[in-house]
């Protein structure tokens, strides 16, 4: 008997996992209205549950701020999820950083 070998399969990243353990377990809307906040596409979905797709920086950052919720939860490194009305300085620090690169990237000229 020949055996058949498999696909190998995607590690899915833990920031994927816990993103859409939060989307299932305590966002009140559907599916669709979670991704169109996070700025993903719904078809697409699949793929972030499966680890073909990763979420970026700033979809990761709107998960925590929608979820009142740390991206040192997100990311594995702890397991305290912030309650309701918790500081996101962290957050809010990294936001800060990616406005001030946009803002100091060379414009393109016309």
């Amino acid at each position: 008997m020949i055996n058949k070998l498999s696909k190998p399969t995607a590690k899915v990243p833990v920031w994927n996992t816990r993103a859409l353990e939060l989307m299932k377990k305590e966002f009140g809307g559907s599916d669709k209205e979670w991704c169109e906040h996070i700025g993903i596409l719904q078809t697409n979905l699949n793929g972030y549950k499966n680890g073909t797709r990763s979420f970026t920086i700033e979809q990761l950052l709107k998960v925590c701020k929608m979820h009142s919720t740390t991206m040192d939860y997100l990311c594995g490194l702890t397991n305290q999820k912030a309650k309701q009305g918790a500081q996101l300085g962290a957050v809010q620090l990294i936001e800060e950083g990616l406005r001030m690169i946009k803002e100091q990237a060379p414009k393109p000229s016309l």
